[in-house]
């Protein structure tokens, strides 16, 4: 069972790191919105606001990173070679960012 302050945490990292998270569902296959927030909710009990979310996917679509295929009814996202550059531009930083820390940490860098 996960804690209050486990899921705050879990969902501030997930709210702000959304695009990261989309784009790398997307790089697996493409998907229709409604299975990215189903398996965002099933994955990590996490509910996006929706209004932010259908933002995130028209910027990701109007920039070119992803592109819309199907029907009308059911539209599928799909990640273009833009989109796996910015993933993989987010995925780097991500590591970095986590490797910095780390270093941090080895050299005893206490936060205060």
């Amino acid at each position: 069972m996960t804690s209050w302050v486990q899921y705050r945490i879990r969902s501030k990292w997930l709210e702000g790191n959304l695009l990261l998270v989309a784009l790398r569902l997307l790089r697996e296959r493409s998907l229709a919105e409604w299975e990215i927030l189903d398996s965002l909710y099933h994955s990590f009990e996490f509910s996006p606001d929706e209004g932010k979310f259908k933002e995130l996917v028209r910027s990701l679509v109007s920039e070119g990173y992803v592109r819309l295929s199907g029907d009308t009814e059911m539209n599928r996202l799909q990640i273009s070679g833009d989109g796996l550059r910015l993933l993989h531009e987010l995925e780097k930083e991500y590591k970095d960012f986590l490797s910095n820390l780390s270093t941090r940490e080895q050299k005893g860098f206490k936060a205060t």
